[in-house]
């Protein structure tokens, strides 16, 4: 028999809530950023247990979904490869900082750390190539 879930046990530390079905799609009228992409990568690798599907194949399920934002935006991007090795750089860092055991949640280093991923998750996920802006060619783009 199941446990019955509560609001408090479906928290995630260092995210907040759950992943719930609405991580499923990114949604916005802005480029993505790290904590919406994490948070459709965990969900899509959570329904991906039932169908044996690899962080790979989940990185690339993001990754499409990512790259609409880009191509409206007419922002070139980096490799496929480089893209995917990047979302799972980011969920191995999370993997990490829920890795610290709850005893040593409150210490001043974790607290640290665990701000230092907030502020990194609330930046654009950036998968655009160094040279960007030699890249670019219509100015009202390289404003965007």
């Amino acid at each position: 028999m199941d446990k019955p879930t509560t609001r408090m046990s479906s928290t995630i530390f260092g995210l907040g809530s759950g992943i719930t079905e609405e991580d499923c799609t990114i949604t916005g009228s802005r480029l993505p950023t790290n904590l919406q992409v994490l948070r459709c990568l965990m969900y899509h690798l959570q329904e991906g247990v039932r169908i044996n599907r690899t962080k790979w194949e989940s990185a690339k399920i993001v990754l499409a979904k990512i790259t609409v934002f880009y191509e409206k935006a007419n922002i070139p991007m980096i490799s496929e490869r480089k893209a995917c090795e990047k979302m799972i750089k980011l969920l191995d860092d999370n993997a990490k900082l829920r890795a610290i055991p709850c005893k040593r949640r409150e210490t001043p280093s974790s607290l640290n750390k665990v701000k230092q991923m907030e502020d990194f998750l609330t930046k654009t996920f950036a998968i655009w190539p160094v040279n960007v802006e030699t890249l670019m060619k219509n100015a009202e783009d390289l404003h965007f």
